[in-house]
């Protein structure tokens, strides 16, 4: 069964961010002032549809307790993302396709009735969202709904004095995703249900333990910015329907600092960090495949092209993680060469200094590569 990633936050396969963000499900209050501010949105909205007409009856137990999570999952992130100015609001799914489908993956804040919830809190009479109605189309590319904090809202935030500390987030059931093959760069993979194994069952053991560790991390930002230090739980993104391509871990608020802010303002148990990384792990992955040891110290050194090892490096990724020969250079690559320079010149030049791993190229192996490296720092977190 595939199913619509509407509830994934960070990014994945080469996803990029860009004005908004999604709708994270899993936020609720961890202190009497971010409840407050909750039971006050929620008073609003009841107030509203009394006064409105809106209910002839009240919600049965189990649609009230779908409602409230929804509410305050919702509430929460909308402050949250009021609060640190991390996106210029929040995209999310209307459609009866994606709400409300039961999958491993499903979440109670995601279902039929958010459509109610959104609709009342965009209501001029309420005012506390800003709401830009998404589209499917036949043929381009489809629009996520878009919601924004309204002034009002803003004003309660203040009201309450909250800041990222008075919310968290709720343990996922399933921190481990499999996502299908890409249909096409435009169309990436989407959420897939799979059998349990003990592989599965191991992977999800691993997660767990690493996020039990992180909620208990002492983790401080002493920059000017608002930033949301209790966003800590990972997630393992798996690609190409197999749980031994990708699995890179997504989801801490740390990964979408700049690397400046986390030298410089992130503390662990009040001491500064230092950041660790392994050099050209993706080419040194491939020579392992192969039972080789590279000849050169750089190995993205290629001769006649030593002035422009940004693009060789970018180049030379790509060229592991597609299946055919490349006609063009890959996005945001070309300025990076001369332009008498082909991609031909490039990629040539790139295999002609490794000739022991030349056959791997244009094989997609990047992706087994990638489950290499999540295998290797998995490692290092637990231990």
């Amino acid at each position: 069964m595939t199913t619509e990633n509407t509830e994934a936050v960070g990014d994945a396969d080469g996803e990029q961010r860009h004005g908004e963000r999604p709708f994270d499900p899993w936020r609720f209050p961890i202190t009497l002032s971010g409840q407050n501010f909750v039971d006050e949105v929620a008073a609003l909205l009841e107030a509203h549809e009394e006064e409105a007409g809106l209910r002839k009856r009240k919600r049965r137990p189990n649609d009230k307790r779908t409602f409230e999570r929804m509410l305050t999952a919702l509430a929460s992130d909308l402050a949250i993302n009021a609060l640190c100015d991390e996106a210029t609001g929040l995209h999310l799914s209307r459609s009866n396709r994606h709400l409300g489908r039961v999958s491993r993956y499903g979440n109670a804040a995601t279902s039929k009735t958010l459509r109610q919830l959104l609709d009342l809190m965009a209501d001029p009479r309420v005012a506390l969202i800003e709401q830009k109605l998404g589209y499917r189309a036949k043929k381009g590319q489809s629009k996520r709904t878009v919601v924004v904090p309204s002034v009002r809202l803003q004003q309660l935030v203040q009201l309450y004095e909250l800041t990222p500390a008075d919310f968290g987030e709720r343990p996922r059931p399933e921190p481990i995703e499999l996502k299908s093959c890409p249909v096409s760069r435009k169309k990436r993979g989407q959420l897939i249900d799979y059998p349990e194994t003990a592989i599965t069952m191991g992977l999800r053991s691993q997660v767990r333990e690493i996020n039990v560790f992180l909620s208990m991390a002492s983790l401080d930002f002493t920059g000017s910015a608002a930033v949301d230090v209790n966003k800590r739980q990972l997630r393992r993104v798996f690609t190409r329907e197999s749980f031994e391509s990708g699995g890179r871990l997504f989801g801490g608020f740390w990964q979408l600092m700049s690397k400046r802010d986390r030298l410089s303002h992130l503390k662990i148990n009040g001491e500064d960090v230092i950041e660790l990384d392994y050099g050209q792990v993706m080419p040194r992955l491939v020579y392992a495949l192969a039972g080789q040891v590279p000849g050169m110290d750089d190995l993205y050194a290629i001769p006649g092209f030593e002035e422009y090892r940004p693009g060789i490096k970018k180049v030379a990724s790509s060229m592991l993680f597609v299946e055919a020969p490349k006609s063009r250079f890959p996005v945001d690559t070309r300025h990076l060469f001369p332009k008498a320079v082909k991609i031909g010149d490039v990629t040539d030049a790139i295999m002609a200094a490794h000739p022991d791993i030349a056959g791997y190229f244009f094989t997609g192996i990047g992706h087994r590569c990638q489950f290499l490296e999540s295998e290797i720092l998995v490692e290092v977190l637990l231990t």
